[in-house]
């Protein structure tokens, strides 16, 4: 990914960029990722535009894809497997103040100061599948056997967790404070339309309301080498009703 490349639009008119905005969106070159080496037919997905907007008490995330996602899911390799994957990671500070909250796993080796996040959410791309009787789901960076798992059904979904202060631990404690149906509400949340996966957090979950500012970023997982390099710049984004 090339922050110098990302450029920020609002979906209202705002006084400058930094200022706090109800919708932001960053425009992300394609291209910018790289075949797995030792499967240059296997589908990656290449983000081209990411979209943020508090609306309706939710953060809404919105992901846009150089090709349709079905290129991705559809995809079976020559043993049979299909696979999943991280679609984006977000860092969202949530009370704008960069000295709370922790940070992303090789921060250090990024170009920009990388801290002071609160939450992490991972847009998933994956399956629901059977093995017999049983029913499973699995997302992420996932392998599926064809041969052993039976009635694969693309999904997608989001898993939100704490960072701990200074820190790219999760605090599983504050996770457990979710409601306790919060894996199904999450993927039914999340959808699939062409190049797009959009997803809506509520503000509850992130411990937000209408009004606030925070701050957040997304990380391209495939155009990573994990050193950083694959992150966004941060935007500001004020949350609407």
């Amino acid at each position: 990914m090339r922050t110098c490349a990302l450029v920020l639009a609002t979906t209202i008119a705002a006084a400058g960029c930094g200022s706090g905005t109800s919708g932001v969106h960053w425009d992300d070159p394609a291209g910018d990722v790289k075949p797995f080496s030792n499967a240059p037919d296997r589908p990656r997905l290449d983000i081209v535009r990411v979209e943020a907007e508090g609306r309706e008490g939710a953060l809404r995330l919105r992901v846009k894809m150089k090709d349709d996602l079905g290129k991705f899911l559809g995809y079976t390799d020559a043993g049979g497997n299909k696979y999943g994957s991280v679609v984006a990671g977000f860092f969202i500070d949530t009370d704008n103040n960069p000295d709370t909250g922790g940070h992303p796993m090789f921060h250090e080796n990024s170009k920009r100061p990388l801290r002071g996040y609160e939450y992490q959410v991972s847009l998933q791309a994956g399956y629901r599948y059977k093995q017999g009787q049983a029913t499973g789901t699995g997302t992420g960076d996932i392998v599926i056997d064809t041969a052993k798992y039976s009635d694969v059904e693309p999904i997608v979904s989001f898993f939100l967790n704490r960072l701990k202060q200074g820190s790219s631990a999760y605090d599983f404690e504050a996770t457990r404070k979710l409601p306790a149906n919060a894996r199904e509400l999450a993927q039914k949340a999340t959808a699939i339309r062409g190049e797009w996966v959009e997803t809506a957090v509520p503000y509850e979950w992130l411990g937000l309301k209408a009004g606030e500012t925070i701050r957040l970023c997304f990380r391209e997982p495939a155009a990573t080498s994990f050193k950083g390099e694959d992150m966004s710049e941060d935007r500001t984004l004020k949350l609407g009703r």
